[in-house]
């Protein structure tokens, strides 16, 4: 997607016409049509800044430098003193934090787990993502011996 179909795809899920766009970055309706449409692609940074304040997103996004349109730095978040790192960072901090929740919660209901065991196990196979490859062929060659001791135990399988 070029910088013209990014500004009338924002504009247009907006709900914003050409005509009030053009007012809001002070330029006119022709110039807009044409950066919309390719027909300019060397936008002055005065103007594309414009843009992205009024598309509620970033000037790096429009030009194509990042592929995430959100303004982080316009989101209305209060971030603990102790964070040090990115807004964007701590959203997605929150967001795996949700996650693992949603998790823990979905570990204690009857209707998914069966037993205690099958709890830990799911918890050992959630927390393998963390593991280095070394670890997991480790953890997986574990597995399969004691399932290989329990088939012999139970006669199911002769070795």
């Amino acid at each position: 997607m070029n910088i013209g179909d990014k500004i009338k795809k924002l504009r247009k899920n907006m709900g914003i016409s050409q005509i009030d766009l053009a007012e809001i970055i002070q330029v006119s309706k022709q110039t807009l049509y044409k950066y919309e449409n390719g027909i300019v692609t060397n936008i002055p940074s005065d103007k594309l800044e414009a843009l992205a304040d009024a598309l509620d997103t970033t000037p790096e996004y429009l030009m194509g430098w990042t592929d995430d349109p959100i303004d982080y730095d316009k989101l209305d978040i209060d971030i603990p003193t102790w964070w040090k790192g990115s807004i964007k960072g701590y959203l997605e901090y929150q967001d795996a934090l949700d996650r693992d929740r949603e998790f823990e919660s979905s570990l204690n209901n009857p209707y998914y787990i069966k037993d205690d065991s099958e709890r830990r196990l799911l918890m050992l196979c959630r927390r393998a993502g963390d593991a280095s490859e070394e670890e997991k062929k480790a953890l997986i060659d574990q597995f399969e011996s004691t399932i290989d001791i329990y088939l012999r135990a139970k006669g199911i399988k002769k070795g």
